[in-house]
């Protein structure tokens, strides 16, 4: 199947195309199959499966679509774990060390 696809916007951790698609089916991406990558379909969570081993692919059924790819692994999301507690930590030593 044919489709038109334009890159609407392109950042490190987030990828946007607009796609209009003749008839259903796959989307291959030369995107590296990595956990803590994420797709929304037209504002709704769709699934990556791998492809060709390395890289990635969606199904895309037939007509006008919006498809955003973004980047969240979980050692960005450990990290800002760890900054959050770290900053309350030092925003408590603070607030302990003005009132003595």
């Amino acid at each position: 199947a044919s489709a038109n696809i334009q890159v609407t916007a392109n950042r490190s951790n987030k990828l946007t195309l607009q796609i209009d698609a003749g008839s259903t089916g796959w989307l291959f991406m030369a995107i590296t199959d990595a956990k803590g990558w994420n797709a929304l379909l037209d504002g709704e969570p769709t699934s990556i499966y791998p492809a060709d081993i390395a890289f990635q692919a969606v199904i895309v059924s037939g007509g006008e679509h919006i498809l955003e790819l973004s980047y969240r692994p979980v050692s960005f999301r450990i990290g800002a774990l760890i900054s959050f507690v770290t900053l309350g930590y030092f925003a408590y030593d603070f607030a302990a060390r003005r009132r003595q």
